[in-house]
């Protein structure tokens, strides 16, 4: 075989190399295939998360606020399912959305559109035309803010409307389905409701539009009512609408429990009543009723004038049984008869020369409506003599009156769940003036809430045991059997049981025919109890005002076994001359109240034996 010169031979090494090559490049492309797919893999599922992120959302779960209910169970206060509609600024700026519903409003195919506008102004008509379409559906829902926050949104939430019931929310749905708006939804959420919104407006408070606790048991029970919110992911379709399968629930949320309140509304509907019944005779600046079972301290009715509305948030807003202070004149000697008893320093009978109506001594000037002579300790509470009550009043030392007024729980809170409740104020001996026993013998320089007054008389009414103030009855958790009690709680003895005994009984002189509180007799009941008539000091002016006086009464019965307790405070009212005492204002609306109330009790009447300190006197009225 002839072979030209450089002429090599393929031989083995050569085809080595090309197949290596070959071999190579194959991987390569291989690599480089895998490397490609694993991008558009990971493409893809960016996509997809970002898909899916624009679908899926954390969300809320409102824990349903717990009930308000009286003692008999009666709802006072409740959560009401209502909707809530909010705009996705996401799904405002889905472009296919926003195409999909213009070319369905329009009537023209979508990709005629989106030749003829740019992505960002097919979006700016999308949100206009969304804009439009709430504002024709809610009307004065949906306020000229809210229109330019759809208008101009971008990627956040905007609440478009609350509080709306079923009906509203099917019907604002289809209007929306029917102008082709997407990017709207409804969750569901709670609204409180008040089935007697004028009734007990004080002792319940309210939530404010954010939902906020505000006043009265929702804001101090607050805590324990609102439960805890839950949380889960949602997502929703291309239309907008829930996947429901696809609900992820991350914490479950714990429902808010029951408060049962020792209200009666049985009674404080009554109070209510004759309360409105009341005031255009009256033309008080303020009212203040309390009903309390003497028993436990439980407090059965709480009103005032002015009232507030739950459902409108008008009228006045301050709890003045709990918040407001006074000083309460005549009321308050039932602290001093009750130490005087108590020390053995007097007794019913122990008589004091009352100088006629009129007693003058160094710094002191005291006088009564009355011109009387001697009388004993009863007839000084039934005659609410001023020379009496100081005179007896003589024989404590000031630390020893200091020391049971303390007692009687006057000058601190008495804790009672409500918002804004005043200590009072009261002076320690060593600020009183020559002048300061006198006058606080006699309900001057001291200052009480109705509140304190009411349970001061509680404690002589069960035998001198001062108890809390007592208003929540008892916690339940939703849709259980199982009931937390929250018993009564005693503030320590304030009397001994004979003390509190014969001081009770003394004060059914004051109801009795020649009694000051004689307008608070109940018939068929014996009725204990105390008027109070003092001046009514202006802070403003740093003085008494003439003419003005806060009117009062405190009682309760039946005397021979208390099971009701009662004050009546009237603030500068608007009467004649003659009538502005506690026995002419305060002391018949407490006997009609009082009458009613053993009524709805039904409570057994007694026989009515009144005591009278002087026999054949006229009744005076303070």
């Amino acid at each position: 075989m002839n072979r030209t010169r450089g002429d090599v031979p393929a031989g083995p090494e050569s085809g080595g190399r090309i197949g290596v090559i070959r071999r190579m490049v194959l991987v390569c492309v291989v690599l480089l295939a895998s490397r490609l797919i694993v991008l558009q893999v990971i493409r893809h599922t960016e996509l997809a998360e970002k898909s899916r992120d624009l679908r899926m959302r954390q969300e809320a779960v409102p824990a349903r606020r717990g009930d308000i209910l009286d003692r008999h169970g009666e709802v006072l206060a409740r959560n009401q399912t209502v909707f809530e509609l909010y705009a996705d600024g996401h799904h405002l700026n889905d472009y296919n959305l926003a195409v999909a519903s213009l070319s369905r409003v329009l009537g023209r195919p979508g990709a005629e559109i989106r030749r003829e506008h740019t992505r960002e102004q097919l979006l700016a008509h999308y949100r206009d035309h969304v804009a439009r379409a709430l504002k024709a559906l809610l009307g004065e829902l949906c306020d000229e803010e809210t229109v330019t926050a759809v208008r101009d949104a971008d990627s956040g939430v905007i609440t478009v409307a609350r509080h709306l019931e079923a009906p509203e929310r099917d019907r604002i749905e289809t209007g929306l389905e029917a102008a082709s708006v997407r990017g709207l939804y409804f969750r569901e959420t709670q609204r409180r409701s008040y089935p007697s919104p004028r009734r007990l407006g004080h002792v319940l408070g309210y939530l404010d539009a954010s939902g906020k606790a505000r006043e009265g048991i929702e804001a101090t029970m607050d805590a324990e009512l609102r439960g805890q919110d839950g949380q889960r992911w949602i997502e929703r379709d291309n239309r907008g609408r829930e996947i429901a399968a696809f609900r992820q629930e991350i914490t479950p949320c714990r429902d808010g429990l029951t408060v049962q309140l020792t209200i009666d509304m049985g009674l404080q509907c009554i109070v209510e009543n004759l309360l409105d019944a009341a005031m255009p005779k009256l033309q008080a600046a303020k009212v203040s009723v309390i009903l309390q079972d003497p028993r436990d301290g439980s407090i059965l009715a709480l009103a005032n004038r002015p009232s507030f509305d739950l459902t409108t948030r008008r009228g006045g807003l301050r709890n003045i049984a709990v918040s407001d202070r006074y000083e309460p004149g005549s009321t308050f000697k039932i602290v001093v008869a009750g130490a005087a008893l108590d020390l053995s320093l007097a007794d019913p009978e122990s008589e004091v020369f009352c100088h006629y109506g009129e007693l003058r001594e160094p710094g002191v000037r005291i006088r009564d409506i009355g011109q009387y002579g001697n009388l004993s300790l009863a007839g000084i509470l039934a005659k609410s003599s001023n020379v009496g009550i100081y005179k007896i009043a003589r024989r404590l030392s000031s630390d020893q009156l200091y020391d049971y007024i303390e007692d009687f729980g006057f000058g601190t809170r008495t804790g009672i769940p409500l918002t804004a409740e005043t200590s009072g104020a009261i002076h320690p001996p060593e600020e009183w003036t020559a002048a300061s026993l006198s006058r606080i013998a006699m309900g001057y320089e001291v200052s009480v809430s109705a509140l304190q007054m009411v349970n001061a008389m509680s404690a002589v009414a069960n035998g001198g045991e001062l108890w809390r103030p007592r208003l929540v009855a008892a916690l339940r958790q939703a849709h259980d059997t199982s009931i937390r009690e929250l018993p009564p709680e005693s503030m320590g003895r304030v009397l001994s049981p004979q003390s509190a005994g014969a001081l009770a009984d003394m004060l059914t002189g004051a109801t009795g025919p020649s009694g000051s509180g004689h307008r608070a007799a109940v018939p068929g009941y014996q009725v204990a109890g105390k008027t109070g008539t003092a001046e009514l000091y202006s802070e403003q002016a740093k003085g008494y005002v003439t003419g003005s006086v806060i009117a009062s009464f405190a009682g309760f019965l039946p005397a021979s076994s208390p099971r009701l307790c009662g004050i009546v405070v009237i603030h500068d009212p608007s009467v004649a001359p003659a009538d502005r005492f506690g026995g002419a204002l305060a002391a018949p609306l407490f006997a009609e109240i009082a009458r009613r109330a053993a009524a709805y009790l039904s409570l057994l009447p007694d026989e009515a034996k009144h005591k009278s300190a002087t026999a054949d006197e006229p009744a005076p009225l303070n």
